[in-house]
């Protein structure tokens, strides 16, 4: 699910709330495959929250390769997320983009979904 934040357009902060993919579907780039299809979707948003479980090791690289791929920057924030849901251990990130809009990002640094 992908939420506006208060007070910004298309144009502004998007709050990703989940991203899953089923496990017969992990490690085919469904998730790079969907991340990319958000941002064809949203051109021109400043900053993407969302959040990933710190003992998710998987996640963390992927949000690290799509942030990379996409000529984003990925950020930790120094922000604490109440307890989820039990035995997560939520942080927050954004994904900024260095000047770029996400589609341009994407064309210049290459689908990586090959």
């Amino acid at each position: 699910m992908v939420f506006n934040l208060p007070g910004a357009g298309v144009s502004g902060n998007i709050f990703l709330h989940q991203l899953g993919v089923a496990a017969s579907g992990r490690r085919r780039g469904v998730a790079q495959a969907l991340f990319f299809y958000l941002f064809d979707k949203l051109p021109g948003f400043e900053v993407l929250e969302l959040t990933i479980d710190r003992k998710n090791i998987g996640a963390q690289k992927l949000f690290r390769t799509i942030a990379a791929c996409a000529g984003l920057q990925l950020l930790k924030t120094p922000e604490v997320v109440e307890l989820l849901e039990e035995g997560c251990e939520e942080e927050v990130y954004v994904m900024r983009s260095a000047g770029l809009t996400p589609s341009l990002a994407v064309g210049e640094a290459g689908n990586p979904r090959k």
